[in-house]
């Protein structure tokens, strides 16, 4: 609290204090009793005084908390404000950066469109010079075969349709060589092919295969057991193929290697002599 105020504060009670001991002196009171009358007067004044003093102090804080809080309040606001601007300019300059880039992009883009244009203006020329230069060559031809004679001309125009002629009979030969070459070996390609299958049919059958006889039929149904069980055990666990089919008292079994073939052989001849099939019979045997 300001200081004016505080003396202010203190001047009203003294002299109020002060009002209060004249008055009772002109009443007629003694001046001992004045003093003491006046004395307490003042101590009252001074707690008073103090007691304002004390309020004014803690109004003073409070006002002073208060403006702090408002102001921290503002300041926060104002932080919060700058770094929403912030974020927003940093927002505006990657877009301008992405912007800047897309025009760099597309000024080199120009630039090489327009180096491929000066080169092609540059191969344009070059052509337009090579055609000149055959059209005075054929000028110059031209002019040269207006002073022979017609003998000489014909001998000219058919020793040129010659060159073109064989030239052009020595690239139909070579393709029609290349032509029949590749026809010949698709041929023979064919040929062998065909041949390997015929001879090897019988072959093949004969070293992947073997026959397992079967007292009757009946005993298919086993060996294929319920739902296919027993078949898909065996081939699981020997590695070969069985083959079960209407042919009577016989089944086969099929691998390409000749040990599996055989030993698979063997265990079906023996689980058919036992008649014991099932999946735990054909891993014991």
């Amino acid at each position: 609290m300001p200081e004016y105020i505080i003396g202010a504060v203190i001047g009203v009670i003294a002299g109020a204090a002060i009002c209060a001991v004249v008055l009772k002196i002109i009443t007629g009171k003694s001046i001992s009793s004045a003093n003491q009358q006046a004395q307490k007067e003042i101590e009252n004044a001074r707690q008073e005084a103090a007691r304002v003093i004390k309020e004014a102090e803690v109004d003073a804080k409070e006002l002073a908390f208060k403006m702090k809080e408002e102001f921290e309040t503002e300041a926060k606001s104002r932080r919060n404000e700058l770094q929403n601007l912030e974020q927003r300019l940093s927002k505006r300059e990657d877009i301008l950066d992405k912007k800047l880039d897309v025009i760099n992009k597309k000024e080199k883009d120009i630039d090489n469109a327009h180096s491929l244009l000066d080169k092609r203006e540059q191969t344009l020329t070059d052509k337009e010079k090579e055609i000149q230069e055959l059209i005075d060559k054929e000028k110059e031809q031209l002019s040269r075969i207006a002073n022979i004679s017609r003998q000489e001309a014909r001998d000219l125009l058919l020793s040129k349709i010659e060159g073109e002629v064989q030239e052009d009979a020595g690239r139909l030969i070579a393709r029609r060589l290349e032509e029949a070459k590749e026809e010949s070996d698709r041929k023979a390609r064919n040929i062998i092919g065909l041949a390997i299958q015929r001879c090897a049919a019988d072959h093949t059958i004969d070293n992947t295969i073997a026959s397992v006889d079967i007292p009757s039929d009946d005993m298919k149904g086993r060996i294929i057991g319920r739902e296919g069980r027993n078949i898909r055990a065996f081939e699981k666990i020997a590695g070969v193929d069985v083959i079960v089919d209407d042919t009577p008292g016989v089944i086969v079994v099929s691998a390409f290697d000749s040990v599996r073939r055989e030993i698979a052989r063997r265990t079906m001849e023996r689980l058919v002599l036992d008649g014991r099939i099932h999946p735990a019979r054909i891993e014991e045997v």
